[in-house]
């Protein structure tokens, strides 16, 4: 119930440490809940996308990338 009142920043350093122990989907699932706690928040979709494509979800990865670029042009990630 902890993680369900976190903040976006939180969820991100969960996810972040979930993926450090080689949990991926459970680090995926904080991910998304990190998005869903701050939707129009670029640096988490950023940081999202940035984890997505080094765990070689490159089909996920492309969402936040298309999200970010109609958002932030200036975004080169």
């Amino acid at each position: 119930a902890g993680l369900l009142a976190a903040s976006p920043d939180d969820l991100c350093s969960v996810a972040v440490a979930l993926g450090e122990l080689d949990r991926p989907d459970e680090a995926f699932v904080a991910w998304q809940r990190a998005v869903a706690a701050a939707p129009t928040r670029p640096e988490t979709r950023d940081r999202f996308a940035r984890w997505l494509t080094a765990d070689e979800r490159y089909d996920e990865a492309m969402i936040e990338l298309q999200w970010l670029s109609k958002r932030e042009p200036g975004n080169r990630f």
